[in-house]
């Protein structure tokens, strides 16, 4: 019955159809032009209703955030500490606003900006997002790289007690080997020596053995890098305990590298550690270490890609969700699929009106 036309209307009166459709695209064209309207607040962050935590620095405000530095050789004065290893300063990059500048001297361990653990739960998801700004001198003399800009493991305390619950555990190598591991391990970022490569370390949980032992099979991801440019990240972690609907995916810059089915809280755990986001170099003595970082941003299941991107970067992933899911001529030719963010009800509403503009201009 869906398919049998109408044959009054279609034989007696022929200009009804192009009516219909005039009227049809007027009404279409008016909702695009509602939807393009709408402040990019609501369509891009929705108000950022989802969000937990929020640090864009601009007030020189770090209230919440742990400062956490530790100095081993250098002057154990805190105007030192404050002065070298932590600040807030105007974002370099011509991004404008404010950022956090980590710098640690020849003599220090690290320069960490944290996120207290316990923030994220077992069973939950989350999105993360932040902002990195690697100038070309980020590694100086130039030894091997030990600098962290994220890293995370799961909540526990064998820093206190290795014999605790949960810290006698096991790693598997990419070559195969099996290696102690005290406590969690952790997921870490870390860029190459001339700051052009990124390495992600992700251990997903395989099983836990007769002993207690929780095995973590070491994943190596490699990502490219620029210097002197702010690059924009995010992160989407599901942290069930069920494999099959476990996931960690991590963006930069709007393309997806990182989409995996993975479990990274063992049994028994109940939320994720302490986030971490700085500089490290593990020993002093090792060279200088100079990153900067902003936007930091969680948020929690009811949250989405573009309420934890940058906002520099919130206009840029509507265009290229269009292109990608062929809606609009895409902007580039380097934009691929996977580039696409999860879907929300804002870039879902924005499509279908851009493809109605779409088809209707390319009909006229």
């Amino acid at each position: 019955m869906y398919n049998r036309p109408n044959r009054l209307s279609v034989e007696k009166t022929p200009a009804f159809q192009p009516r219909i459709c005039r009227f049809s695209n007027q009404i279409l064209t008016k909702t695009i032009s509602v939807i393009l309207t709408l402040p990019i607040a609501l369509l891009g962050q929705a108000a950022e209703a989802g969000i937990i935590k929020k640090y864009d620095f601009e007030s020189g405000n770090f209230s919440g955030v742990s400062r956490q530095y530790q100095d081993i050789t250098c002057s154990k004065n805190s105007s030192y500490i404050d002065g070298s290893l932590f600040q807030i300063v105007d974002a370099p990059g011509g991004r404008g606003g404010k950022a956090v500048k980590h710098q640690i001297k020849n003599c220090d361990e690290r320069s960490e900006l944290v996120v207290g653990g316990g923030l994220m739960k077992s069973g939950q998801s989350y999105w993360l997002g932040w902002s990195m700004y690697l100038p070309k001198n980020h590694n100086q003399p130039g030894r091997e790289s030990f600098t962290i800009t994220q890293q995370m493991g799961f909540y526990n305390t064998c820093w206190q007690n290795s014999r605790g619950e949960n810290c006698n555990n096991l790693i598997e190598n990419p070559d195969g080997s099996i290696v102690p591991k005290i406590g969690s391990p952790i997921h870490a970022l870390l860029p190459s020596v001339d700051g052009l490569q990124l390495q992600y370390h992700l251990y997903p949980y395989l099983q836990t053995d007769a002993q207690g032992r929780h095995l973590f099979r070491k994943k190596l991801f490699t990502l490219p890098s620029v210097t002197d440019r702010w690059q924009d990240f995010v992160m989407y972690l599901n942290l069930s305990s069920d494999p099959k609907r476990a996931r960690v995916k991590l963006w930069k810059d709007d393309k997806l590298y990182i989409k995996m089915a993975a479990r990274i809280i063992p049994p028994g755990v109940s939320a994720m550690g302490d986030w971490k986001i700085g500089a490290y170099v593990g020993d002093p003595g090792r060279g200088e270490r100079t990153i900067y970082i902003d936007e930091v941003r969680v948020g929690d299941s009811t949250s989405n890609y573009f309420e934890v991107v940058a906002p520099a970067r919130r206009r840029q992933p509507l265009i290229t969700s269009l292109a990608a899911a062929k809606l609009m001529p895409s902007p580039t030719s380097s934009i691929e699929p996977a580039a696409v963010p999860e879907p929300n009800l804002s870039v879902g509403l924005l499509a279908l009106g851009s493809a109605a503009l779409y088809f209707s201009l390319k009909r006229d």
